[in-house]
């Protein structure tokens, strides 16, 4: 009897797997009562580590908002909130007649580096998360593709905009929502051209994101016509490593710079660039390859006053948007001590 009841009880257990249940990306996408229930994990660098002169883990501000703002679309796709999230919000939010409910699962990367981000997306993956949102740099979304790849999980980007990441040989399972820093090179050799510029130099961190620009950026300019110096800050910008690429862009004689590096070494390079080019400093101009005006002076320290006169003159690039879409203007910032100019080409 006691057999005969287990095995009663499997066969209705698997008539309700076969009724109710469906597996997507193994099984964390399933249907209950006529809802789709998707585990989705949000990726984010909330807390970074403890700092020396700091106890305790500290919040990063930028993350904060990053993690709110996903929670928040969470939510309005949970609530069916069709007024916020546009045309075809139906469809979005039903699969199989059945509404669609996301369970957010959030991990903590620290901070914008891999250095914690495997265990991270192994971590999502135990929990049987098939989609991933979040990571932020290029490399972290490179690495954190080729994860998830590994274990069939998607994930989607909000921030990275290597144009290398295009690659779908490499990075199949990746989708993102921002645009690709190679437009934004193409707009800035589009400019180039328009101003008669000949040649232009790149100085880039050596990453996914910085390599994935400067090739971009040179292969457009080759098929305009025009030359360029690829130049590398090395994988850790270092004051050593600024000082050689400033000895090699003196001795290229070319004097159009565009910068790609995050915001912490913008300082060091404009002060290096200063003590290294000497008199010939001020004659040089200096672009933001990806970024507007506005990121690179955000980095200065504070104290560091004297250093924002380096930056004057600095001109910035980035899409513009309004709030239905992103246009195919392109804004071009110029940075000075009282006041920021802009322009759309």
């Amino acid at each position: 009897k006691v057999k005969r009841k287990l095995s009663l009880f499997l066969k209705i257990w698997s008539a309700m797997n076969t009724l109710f249940v469906f597996t997507l990306f193994s099984q964390a996408v399933y249907i209950v009562c006529s809802v789709v229930e998707l585990d989705t994990c949000v990726l984010f660098p909330m807390f970074s580590s403890p700092r020396a002169n700091i106890s305790g883990s500290v919040t990063s501000k930028a993350a904060i908002y990053w993690a709110a703002s996903a929670f928040l679309a969470i939510k309005h796709v949970n609530s069916k909130n069709c007024t916020v999230l546009g045309s075809g919000c139906e469809e979005l939010i039903a699969a199989s007649s059945a509404n669609l409910k996301i369970n957010p699962l959030l991990y903590d990367l620290r901070d914008s580096t891999p250095r914690f981000l495997a265990t991270s997306v192994v971590r999502c993956s135990e929990a049987g998360g098939p989609v991933i949102v979040g990571a932020t740099s290029s490399e972290q979304s490179g690495i954190a593709t080729q994860l998830a790849t590994a274990s069939d999980q998607l994930l989607i980007s909000t921030y990275a905009t290597s144009p290398a990441l295009s690659d779908k040989d490499l990075y199949p399972n990746l989708a993102r929502t921002s645009y690709t820093t190679g437009d934004l090179a193409l707009a800035l050799v589009k400019l180039a051209k328009f101003l008669k510029w000949k040649q232009v130099a790149v100085l880039h961190n050596r990453d996914l994101y910085g390599n994935g620009y400067a090739d971009a950026f040179k292969q457009h300019m080759t098929q305009n016509g025009l030359k360029t110096e690829v130049i590398s800050l090395g994988a850790i910008v270092t004051q050593e490593k600024v000082k050689e690429a400033m000895t090699q862009l003196k001795a290229s004689g070319f004097k159009i710079v565009v910068v790609i590096a995050f915001r912490e070494f913008w300082q060091l390079i404009m002060e290096t660039a200063e003590e290294e080019l000497a008199g010939d400093f001020r004659s040089y101009v200096w672009f933001s390859g990806a970024m507007d005006a506005n990121y690179p002076v955000n980095g200065v320290q504070e104290g560091s006053e004297d250093s924002l006169q380096l930056f004057h003159g600095l001109i910035g690039i980035a899409p513009k948007q309004d709030q239905t879409r992103v246009e195919s203007l392109v804004v071009i910032c110029q940075f000075s001590p009282n006041s920021l100019g802009l322009s759309a080409f």
